[in-house]
């Protein structure tokens, strides 16, 4: 028999055999378990919060900038403006000249432009008075605070009140009055603003009931009279030689198509779908006579009676 003094010591060894045999259990339960799920789970959750840390970082310094960047500006005695434009070419073009137009009639101010395709923007506008620096449109919501006053510039014109700097423009009569003028007038178009571009037609009809035009009725908003059509660009003056032809002797023809415009199905309904007949009929009369098509590069139908020599 063991002696009396060693039962403790044996109910201890067997407790600490037991804790050795649950520690074993519980080992092999978790070996039986697959490492690698909780440590994929673990290394993506690791990522997404090193992508949100990282992307909050960028955006506190991108704001950082922004304030930074406008700040200077926003100082002087002239308003600085952000102006929003989008859809395509066209409406570029009617947008830069109605800003020459407002720049003509009030007191001097500079802008910068937001817009689908900076450079393209930037080349058209490059000539309105006033006109600083063109950026993309993805930045307008973030930064339109920054300036003294914001403008959405489509088929319409559209004053983001809440961030003008009111103060500073009370200095300026006629740019008040300008704005005043937009607010005023802009409320009768306000269910077609609301919802562009699907109410677009019903806003042409209006406008065509108060007898305006696509060229001025964008002045109608502000209160102002249109000025000269013509739009002064910088061209590239050796391109007719590059191609081979005669100033004065050719025809230009563009289908419409636009990679600005995003539509649902295959092209927008301002692509003409004809113009291979329609250059047809136009050779068949003048065969001397060189048609060129613009916009061939990125359009997904070229005009095939143009001829590849002809397609820029």
């Amino acid at each position: 028999m063991r002696p009396a003094d060693s039962a403790p010591e044996a109910r201890c060894q067997r407790k600490r055999g037991k804790c050795r045999l649950v520690a074993r259990r519980v080992i092999s339960r978790q070996r039986r378990i697959p490492v690698y799920r909780p440590l994929r789970l673990s290394c993506h959750l690791s990522l997404v919060a090193s992508i949100i840390c990282t992307k909050i970082c960028w955006l506190d310094a991108y704001r950082r900038n922004a304030r930074t960047a406008t700040k200077a500006s926003t100082d002087s005695a002239t308003p600085y403006l952000a102006v929003k434009v989008t859809s395509g070419l066209g409406d570029y073009a009617v947008a830069a000249r109605y800003l020459r137009d407002l720049a003509d009639r009030v007191e001097p101010f500079s802008f910068d432009l937001y817009s689908g395709n900076p450079d393209i923007a930037g080349w058209i506008f490059k000539s309105v008075p006033g006109f600083r620096n063109s950026y993309t449109e993805f930045l307008f919501d973030e930064l339109r605070a920054k300036y003294d006053l914001a403008l959405w510039v489509m088929h319409f014109v559209v004053v983001y009140a809440e961030f003008a700097a009111w103060r500073k423009l009370q200095r300026s009569n006629k740019l008040c009055a300008a704005i005043e003028n937009i607010i005023k007038f802009g409320a009768q178009f306000e269910p077609f603003i609301q919802h562009h571009p699907r109410w677009d037609n019903f806003l042409a009809r209006q406008a065509v009931y108060m007898n305006l035009q696509r060229r001025n009725l964008l002045h109608a908003f502000s209160g102002i009279r249109p000025g000269d059509d013509s739009l002064l660009l910088e061209t590239d003056e050796s391109i007719i030689a590059t191609l081979g032809l005669t100033r004065g002797g050719f025809v230009t023809i563009h289908n419409g198509f636009d990679l600005s415009v995003v539509v649902v199905g295959s092209s927008a309904t301002k692509c003409y779908p004809h113009f291979a007949e329609v250059v047809r009929l136009i050779k068949a009369e003048r065969p001397d006579l060189p048609i060129v098509q613009i916009g061939a590069r990125t359009n997904r139908r070229p005009v095939a009676t143009c001829g590849a020599a002809y397609r820029q």
